[in-house]
C-alpha cells in the first residue's frame, strides 16, 4: 500500500489531523455525494481518492488520455475537487492511496485520526457492501454515507 499525501509528515497534530475524512469515487455519477457531509466547524478536511480498484476506473481513462501517469491524474482530480470544496480557514489534506482494497486503504489513513469522521460515497458501498463494517471494525471512527442530493 502506498499513500501519498500533501502534507508534510512532520505538521503539528492540529494541522495534520483531519475531522473528516472524505473517500472520492470519480467513476461513479454520486461518487461525490460524500462531499455534502462537509459543514463550516470542518476545518480540517481529508480528501482521498483510491488509485486502484473499481473506483479508479475514471483517473486510468483520464491518465490514458491525456498520456500521464495515475498519480499524476489523481491530483489533477483531487486538486480540482478542493478548489470546489476550499473556504477561508479550513485546510484540506489531499491523499492518494494505492492498494488493492479500499477497506485497508480507509483504516489505515483512519487509524491515525481517531477524533476522525469517515464519509463514504454510497457507490464505494456498492463495490464493497462490507466496507462500514469492516471500517467500523478496525477502526473507532465513525463512518456514515450522506443520502446523495438530487439535481
Amino acid at each position: 500500500m502506498t499513500v501519498q499525501s500533501n502534507f508534510p509528515p512532520d505538521a503539528p497534530e492540529t494541522e495534520s489531523s483531519p475531522s473528516l475524512i472524505v473517500l472520492l469515487d470519480p467513476t461513479s455519477d454520486d461518487g461525490e455525494a460524500a462531499l455534502a457531509a462537509l459543514t463550516d466547524t470542518d476545518t480540517n478536511v481529508a480528501l482521498l481518492v483510491l488509485a486502484s480498484g473499481p473506483c479508479s476506473h475514471a483517473i486510468r481513462d483520464y491518465a490514458r488520455a491525456e498520456d500521464i501517469d495515475l498519480s499524476t491524474a489523481a491530483w489533477y482530480y483531487l486538486e480540482q475537487v478542493e478548489r470546489r470544496t476550499a473556504k477561508t480557514g479550513r485546510q484540506i489534506e489531499l491523499i492518494v492511496a494505492t492498494g488493492p482494497d479500499a477497506g485497508h486503504e480507509l483504516a489505515h489513513i483512519a487509524v491515525e485520526r481517531p477524533d476522525a469522521r469517515v464519509a463514504l460515497p454510497e457507490s464505494a458501498l456498492r463495490v464493497d457492501r462490507r466496507l462500514r463494517r469492516r471500517l467500523s471494525y478496525l477502526t473507532q471512527v465513525d463512518v456514515y454515507s450522506p443520502a446523495p442530493t438530487s439535481a
